[in-house]
């Protein structure tokens, strides 16, 4: 087989097409993956929307629980700094 000039033209013109659909192909399924995020996105806002007082009252419970337990560590805290002072008091 011989490389011909007219051979050559044509290769160079298929490799133009391959090019010319993987841009294509690119393009397109770039444009979807925007969608689908988008629409991941908006299923996300109103989802958020529809079940606002359900996340709010489980935050709200969630917060009430670690404030709690915070609450209950500095008591301890504070006796335990109480009872040191005493000590101290008591040694002097």
């Amino acid at each position: 087989m011989e490389i011909t000039p007219k051979l050559v033209a044509e290769w160079i013109r298929i490799d133009r097409q391959r090019k010319i659909r993987a841009e294509r192909r690119r393009r397109f399924f770039g444009e979807v993956r925007g969608i689908f995020v988008f629409l991941l996105l908006a299923a996300i806002f109103v989802f958020a929307l529809n079940h606002y007082t359900e996340i709010k009252s489980l935050a709200a419970t969630k917060l009430d629980a670690a404030i709690t337990k915070a609450n209950h560590a500095n008591r301890l805290r504070q006796g335990a700094i109480n009872y040191q002072n005493q000590v101290d008091q008591i040694a002097q």
